[in-house]
C-alpha cells in the first residue's frame, strides 16, 4: 500500500520538476522509516533521490541510505553516490557526503572510503577538514589497527591548522586515540602557539586546550609564571562559562600544588569561583551551584580553610535550595568554623535543625556533632544545645541527638554528667528507632557508673523488645548488659541471667549466639579476668577518621571532573571495559567487515584452544568433599557449558526423605545447589568439583513420583567428560534404582 504509492510518486517524472513536493515525499519516507516500516524497496529511488543540491533533501537521503545500505544488494551505488558528492563545489554536501561515508558499516565499505578520507584531510574547506579528522576516530572506534603511526603524524600536522574547530577537533580525536599513552604529547611550544590563539577557539575548543595546558610539565618556574599570567591577562578565571573558570583552576592548582606559590594561587581563585555561586544562586542554577560547591569543599578540605574564613556567610542555605545543595554548604560551613565565628555557625545551624526537610534537619544535628572535634571552644555551648535537643518532645530530635552524643563521649567523657537526668526521658521517645536505641544502649552500658537507673532501663528495654527489632540492638544489650554487670552486681545478676536466657531462647542467629556463649563462660571461668576484658580501660579517642579526607590528593589530579562531584578516583567509578554483549557483538562484527574489505591481509585473532582435560573413570576419591557453590555461580556456569547428557529410569521408590537423600549426596561428594517440590516432583541442581582437572561438573535431577520416574542430566564443557561423570551417578543412584528399568 503505503510503500507501492512512495514508489510510484518517486518515479514520477512530474514529481521532479517540483522540489517542495520531492522533499514532502522524502519527508514522508523518512516518517515512516523512523515508525519501523520496511521501505528498502525504496532504496534506488531514493538513491536516484540524492542527485539534488538542496542540503536539507540530501540530509534525509543520505539518513535513509546509511540506514538501509547494509541490507541493500546495491549497497556500492551508496558510496558512488557519496564519492560523486566529494566532488561537489558546496564544502556543506562534502562534508555530509564524507560524514555519511564513514558511517557505512557493510562488508568492504573501508577500501571504497579510505582514500576519500585522507584526500579530505587535504580539503581546502575546514569544516570537510574536520569532518575527516572525525572519519578517522569512527575508524578507530572500529578497528584500532586500521589507525597507523603514519596516521597519527598526519593528525599532528593538522595541530598547526588555521582553522580553530580543525584544531580543536584534532586534539580530541588525538586524545581518544592515543588515550593508553594519555593523550597528546604536549610540548612548550605547542604550549605558547595554543595561548596566542586560544580566545579565537570556541567555548568548547577553549575547555580542550586548558585541559591539555594541566597536563604539560613545566621546566621551571619561569615557564609556569608565563602560561599562568597569559591566562590571568585573557580574563579566563573572570569568564561567564563554570566549565572555562574551572578548567583555568585546574591549570593554577596543577602547576603549583607543591609549590609556595599554591596559597598565591588559592586566594587569586577563589573570587572568580564565589561569584560563580552567587550568579548560579540567583539564576536557580542549583545544578551549576552543586558543582562549585563540589570544587570549593575540595580546595578547602585540603587545608586552605583560611582563605574562605571570611566568605562563611555566603555558605549559609536558602529554603527553597534541594537537599543536595544544602548538604554541600552544610559541609563547607563546619569546616571553616573556628575559634572566631563558632558562635554564629552554631547558630545558624541550630534553625537547620528545625528543617521541614527531615533528612536535612538529622544531618544538621549530625554536623553540629562535628564542631567540637574541629573547634575545642565550642564544646560547651554543643552540649548546652545537646541538652536543649534532648529535652524537646520530638522523636527525630532525640534519636539523632542520642546517635551523635554517642561519638562526643567517646573523646570527651566527662560531659556525661550534664546528661544524666536526660537519658530516661529520651527512652521513651525513641523506642522505636533501633539506630537510636542501640546508641543509647551503648551509652548506658559505658556509663552506667553515673546513671542510678541504668539497670531498670535494660529490664525495660528486654520487656518491650520486639521481633522486628535488629540484631544490632540486642547485641548493644548483651555488652552493655555484661558492663553493668561489673558496675552494680546486685542489680544486674538477675537482669543479665534474663537477657542470657531471652538469647539463647528467641535468636537462632550464630554470631549472637557464639558471643552469649563467649561472655558467659567467660564470666563463669574468671570474674577478675572477665572484667578486665570487657570493661577494660580503652584509650581515649583524640579524633575520627572522614575518608572522604583519603582522597583530596587523588581528586585534585582530576579536578574539573566528575570524580570531584562523586567524591572518588576515576578508576573507583569508570570501568574500564565496556560489559554491554549487543554492543560488544556489533563492535566485533563491524571489525570483521572491515577486515575483509582491506586489501592488505592481516592476522586474524585465533580462537582459544579447548582446554584439555585429564579423562579418567569418576570414583568419590578424585572429588572434592568441600566444594562450595550458590544459585547465581551454578546458573552463570552452567550458560556456559555446551556438552550434555541424561539418562532416564522408571519403578523408583514412591518416595524419598529429602533431608536423608541430601546427605547420602554429599557423603558421596556431590552437592546441592538448590531444590524445589511441586506436588510429587522433585527437582534439585547438583554439582562436583573435579580436583585433578580443577573443574566444576554440574547435573539436575528430577524426580517424578507420580509417574515413578527419574532422570538426571550432567553438563560440562568436555563431552567425555559428561559421559565419565554420567557413569559414576549410576553407581551412587544405583540403591535407588537398582529394582528400576532403564
Amino acid at each position: 500500500g503505503e510503500v507501492a504509492e512512495l514508489m510510484n510518486l518517486l518515479k514520477n517524472p512530474n514529481i521532479d520538476k517540483d522540489p517542495k513536493k520531492k522533499k514532502d515525499i522524502i519527508k514522508r519516507v523518512i516518517a515512516y522509516m523512523t515508525l519501523g516500516v520496511d521501505v528498502s524497496k525504496l532504496f534506488h529511488e531514493m538513491v536516484k533521490a540524492s542527485y539534488i543540491n538542496d542540503l536539507v533533501t540530501k540530509k534525509m537521503v543520505y539518513l535513509y541510505i546509511v540506514n538501509y545500505a547494509e541490507q541493500s544488494d546495491a549497497a556500492f551505488l551508496a558510496v558512488n553516490t557519496f564519492l560523486n558528492d566529494l566532488k561537489n563545489d558546496n564544502a556543506k554536501i562534502r562534508g555530509l557526503a564524507l560524514r555519511n561515508l564513514c558511517s557505512l558499516k557493510f562488508k568492504g565499505a573501508y577500501e571504497y572510503f579510505v582514500k576519500a578520507l585522507y584526500d579530505s584531510l587535504k580539503d581546502p574547506h575546514p569544516y570537510v577538514r574536520k569532518t575527516a579528522v572525525l572519519g578517522m576516530l569512527k575508524v578507530y572506534k572500529l578497528n584500532p589497527k586500521l589507525i597507523s603511526e603514519k596516521d597519527i603524524d598526519t593528525l599532528y600536522e593538522l595541530i598547526k591548522d588555521a582553522d580553530p574547530m580543525v584544531v580543536s577537533n584534532t586534539l580530541f580525536v588525538l586524545n581518544e586515540i592515543l588515550k593508553e599513552e594519555e593523550g597528546v604529547a604536549v610540548t612548550y611550544k605547542m604550549v605558547k602557539h595554543f595561548l596566542n590563539f586560544i580566545s579565537e577557539f570556541n567555548e568548547w575548543g577553549q575547555n580542550i586546550i586548558l585541559e591539555l595546558l594541566s597536563k604539560f610539565k613545566p621546566k621551571d618556574e619561569e615557564q609556569i609564571i608565563f602560561i599562568l599570567n597569559n591566562l590571568e591577562e585573557k580574563d579566563f578565571l573572570k569568564h561567564s562559562s563554570t566549565s572555562i573558570v574551572l578548567a583555568t583552576c585546574k591549570v593554577f592548582i596543577t602547576f603549583t600544588k607543591d609549590k609556595n606559590l599554591y596559597q598565591h594561587v588559592v586566594n587569586r581563585i577563589k573570587d572568580p569561583l564565589i561569584t560563580l555561586l552567587s550568579a548560579s544562586e540567583m539564576s536557580g542554577n542549583h545544578e551549576m551551584s552543586y558543582i562549585i560547591l563540589s570544587h570549593l569543599l575540595l580546595i578547602i578540605k585540603d587545608g586552605k580553610q583560611e582563605s574562605f574564613y571570611s566568605y562563611y556567610k555566603k555558605f549559609y542555605t536558602f529554603v527553597e535550595e534541594p537537599f543536595y545543595i544544602k548538604k554541600l554548604k552544610l559541609d563547607i560551613l563546619v569546616e571553616l568554623c573556628n575559634s572566631n565565628n563558632f558562635n554564629e555557625i552554631l547558630s545558624e545551624i541550630e534553625e537547620y535543625a528545625n528543617d521541614v526537610n527531615l533528612k536535612f534537619a538529622k544531618y544538621a544535628i549530625e554536623a553540629i556533632g562535628e564542631l567540637p572535634m574541629k573547634v575545642n571552644e565550642s564544646l560547651d555551648s554543643v552540649v548546652n544545645l545537646f541538652k536543649k535537643f534532648l529535652g524537646r518532645n520530638v522523636d527525630y530530635v532525640i534519636c539523632e541527638s542520642v546517635a551523635v552524643l554517642q561519638n562526643l563521649l567517646r573523646k570527651f567523657p566527662e560531659k556525661i554528667e550534664y546528661f544524666n537526668d536526660l537519658f530516661e526521658n529520651a527512652l521513651q521517645t525513641i523506642n522505636s528507632d533501633s539506630r537510636g536505641l542501640s546508641s543509647l544502649v551503648w551509652i548506658i552500658g559505658e556509663f552506667g557508673e553515673h546513671l542510678d537507673y541504668a539497670p531498670y532501663l535494660i529490664e525495660n528495654l528486654l520487656d518491650s523488645y520486639t521481633e522486628s527489632e535488629s540484631n544490632e540492638l540486642i547485641n548493644s544489650i548483651l555488652l552493655a548488659s555484661c558492663k553493668l554487670f561489673f558496675k552494680s552486681p546486685g542489680e544486674m545478676q538477675e537482669i543479665l541471667s534474663r537477657v542470657f536466657d531471652f538469647i539463647f531462647t528467641n535468636f537462632s542467629d550464630v554470631d549472637l549466639r557464639d558471643r552469649a556463649t563467649y561472655f558467659y563462660n567467660l564470666m563463669k571461668a574468671d570474674l577478675e579476668e572477665a572484667e578486665y576484658i570487657i570493661c577494660g580501660e580503652q584509650a581515649k579517642v583524640e579524633n575520627f577518621s572522614d575518608n572522604s579526607n583519603l582522597q583530596v590528593p587523588k581528586l585534585f589530579l582530576e579536578f574539573n571532573s566528575l570524580s570531584v562531584l562523586y567524591c572518588k578516583p576515576e578508576e573507583k567509578f569508570v570501568k574500564k571495559y565496556m560489559e554491554e554483549e549487543d554492543f560488544k557483538k556489533d563492535k566485533e562484527e563491524l571489525e570483521e567487515n572491515y577486515k575483509e574489505g582491506l586489501n592488505e591481509e592481516e592476522s586474524t585473532t585465533k580462537e582459544d584452544p579447548e582446554p584439555q582435560f585429564e579423562i579418567m573413570k569418576y570414583e568419590k576419591s578424585n572429588l572434592s568433599g568441600k566444594a562450595i557453590m550458590n544459585q547465581t555461580e551454578y546458573q552463570e556456569l552452567k550458560e556456559s557449558y555446551t556438552k550434555g547428557g541424561s539418562k532416564e529410569f522408571i519403578n523408583i521408590p514412591e518416595e524419598i526423605d529429602v533431608e536423608e537423600f541430601t546427605k547420602y549426596l554429599s557423603s558421596e561428594n556431590i552437592f546441592v545447589s538448590s531444590f524445589t517440590e511441586e506436588g510429587k516432583t522433585l527437582n534439585m541442581q547438583l554439582y562436583s568439583l573435579d580436583t585433578t582437572n580443577n573443574t566444576y561438573i554440574l547435573s539436575q535431577l528430577e524426580l517424578d513420583f507420580n509417574q515413578s520416574k527419574m532422570l538426571f542430566e550432567v553438563r560440562h564443557s568436555n563431552s567425555e567428560v559428561v559421559e565419565n561423570y554420567l557413569e559414576y551417578l549410576l553407581q551412587v543412584f544405583d540403591p535407588l534404582i537398582s529394582k528400576g528399568q532403564t
